[in-house]
């Protein structure tokens, strides 16, 4: 998604987190939203043969603390 934003003039609509990880280099400018949106409640699917694999454990984990509020 960084890449295609950088390419145009498009605008994006992610958690502040996200858009605080994709602007590392402050290239973007991130604003609030003008508006109070719901709460979000993140979920992460994975086949039962994958709950041990080390791998996947870590990717889970990335991906929920990526999205999740402080």
């Amino acid at each position: 998604m960084p890449q295609i934003i950088r390419r145009t003039d498009w605008m994006v609509t992610v958690p502040q987190r996200v858009a605080q990880l994709f602007s590392e280099r402050d290239e973007f400018a991130i604003y609030p939203l003008p508006v109070q949106l719901p709460e979000v409640e993140v979920t992460v699917h994975w086949h039962e043969a994958f709950d041990a694999d080390e791998g996947n454990r870590w990717f889970r984990a990335l991906i929920v603390d990526a999205l999740h509020e402080d």
